[in-house]
């Protein structure tokens, strides 16, 4: 009983609503709206003096996003090559900014290259040194991927610093193997626990360093952290891993040769 009075005052709502609506409609004049008809300060803000038109678009996407950023900012490039706008401002200055980390970079591997070759007085050894840190860094491009980090403004710091603090566990060990290297056991050079122990410790301090910057709140600081802490790790992992199989490998080849 109660259901069926419910319904019907709800059907009688509807058509007084609908009436009421009828009687608006008919008592109100409209008309379509026209730019002349717009406040004074809104036209100031869209149109200029000389009669140009503001045209504002809203991205549909995430532009902290790099790829939707990149091919936001093309697609309106393309419409119109002068156009600006906070998207645009934050694409610009982080190309940019990662650019220059970059080059950066690039003139830290060249100088210390240069470097090691005057130390070492030898290419190849300065060429062994560098090997952990270019192995260690495309793993860590590899890992980015699955731990799903892209490069932005704050983590592309990452760049610069882990190439002075990651060549040192190559520096290492090089020397060392340059020493012991006349004193090897048959085919094999054996490395002291305390030169691995040294570059473990060397690369964790190093970790445990840039660890501290994930427990920001901060995303980008949060990532430059994460991105540093995977780096380090990965040339730590190659320097004692890879690098000692590597010299074993060239020993054994060169002992053969002298035989």
């Amino acid at each position: 009983m109660v259901l069926v009075r419910l319904k019907s005052f709800e059907r009688k709502l509807l058509e007084d609503l609908k009436d009421k609506f009828s009687i608006i409609k008919q008592n109100v004049t409209t008309y379509e709206m026209r730019i002349k008809d717009l406040p004074e300060s809104i036209k100031k803000r869209f149109i200029s003096s000389d009669g140009m038109y503001l045209i504002r678009i809203f991205p549909s996407g995430n532009i902290w996003n790099p790829s939707f950023l990149e091919r936001f900012v093309h697609e309106i490039r393309t419409v119109d090559p002068d156009a600006i706008g906070d998207p645009v401002t934050l694409y610009v200055f982080t190309k940019a900014f990662r650019d220059a980390c970059i080059k950066a970079a690039i003139y830290a591997i060249i100088f210390i290259f240069v470097l090691l070759l005057f130390t070492l007085k030898d290419f190849a050894y300065s060429l062994l040194v560098m090997i952990p840190l270019i192995l260690g860094t495309i793993w860590t491009m590899g890992l980015m991927d699955l731990f799903h980090v892209n490069f932005n403004l704050a983590n592309s710091l990452f760049l610069p610093l882990i190439v002075g603090a990651g060549v040192e566990y190559g520096i290492i060990i090089i020397r060392r193997w340059r020493e012991l290297k006349d004193q090897s056991i048959g085919d094999h050079v054996l490395f002291p626990f305390s030169t691995i122990k040294g570059v473990l410790l060397a690369g964790l301090t190093t970790t445990v360093g840039f660890g501290s910057l994930i427990i920001s709140d901060h995303q980008g600081i949060y990532s430059l952290g994460l991105l540093a802490v995977i780096g380090s790790l990965c040339i730590l992992s190659a320097a004692i891993l890879f690098l000692p199989a590597l010299l074993y490998i060239i020993n054994l080849g060169s002992r053969r040769k002298e035989r």
